[in-house]
């Protein structure tokens, strides 16, 4: 009964597998094939913004995940705990979509300024290009602060990442990335509230955006 058993969970765990590798292939050529602004060719270029209401109760803190920031130090992600936090996924090879994202998330620093203690995390999609001093490299030719991390890690804690926040992304053959293109607001206790994808947002009316969830949080 219990290889029976085993032989199942086998059988449904290749299926999600499969069907999750599916998807990200399909959504892979609709970002490559469906460009017509000029973009580089590893992005995305949807420019249709949207916010969504996220209703999991589920916390990004539930599972365990490590990581290695601009510093060369290990960071769990349970570290950002108390922390509200603006994130997204980025590779600092990436000419056009993930500077956008950043010189995004930049703005609506400015605007939110010292109204609420936030942390800026970027997790990287390549683990083999981003070694913490690539990272640090971009950290300084952003020139962005001691509230931001940006970080690395094994392909798997990558993948188990982008699957927690529904991001996207295929390497392509010569090292890139295709991947779709999300800011996300996570709450103190690891909750997502809100999601603004896009590149074309209105920084301004997302940070106010931001500030009006969390004071009903």
């Amino acid at each position: 009964m219990s290889k029976l058993m085993n032989f199942f969970i086998i059988v449904l765990v290749s299926v999600f597998i499969f069907s999750c590798n599916s998807k990200e292939k399909v959504e892979s050529d609709e970002h490559s094939h469906n460009d017509t602004t000029g973009a580089a060719e590893c992005c995305s270029t949807d420019e249709e913004v949207k916010s969504s209401e996220f209703d999991s109760n589920n916390s990004l803190y539930d599972i365990d995940l490590e990581f290695t920031d601009m510093n060369s130090e290990t960071v769990n992600i349970e570290d950002f705990k108390g922390k509200y936090l603006i994130t997204s996924m980025i590779f600092t090879q990436c000419e056009f979509a993930c500077p956008t994202i950043v010189n995004n998330t930049k703005d609506i620093q400015n605007y939110i300024k010292d109204k609420a203690d936030f942390k800026y995390v970027m997790v990287s999609f390549d683990h083999k290009r981003d070694t913490p001093s690539q990272l640090k490299s971009f950290y300084k030719d952003k020139n962005l602060n001691e509230d931001w991390h940006l970080l690395t890690g094994t392909s798997s804690n990558i993948r188990i990442f982008s699957m927690i926040f529904d991001i996207s992304y295929q390497e392509l053959d010569n090292g890139d990335f295709s991947h779709s293109n999300a800011i996300f607001l996570v709450d103190k206790n690891g909750k997502i509230l809100d999601m603004y994808e896009g590149l074309k947002i209105n920084t301004k009316e997302v940070a106010n955006k931001i500030l009006e969830k969390i004071s009903k949080n």
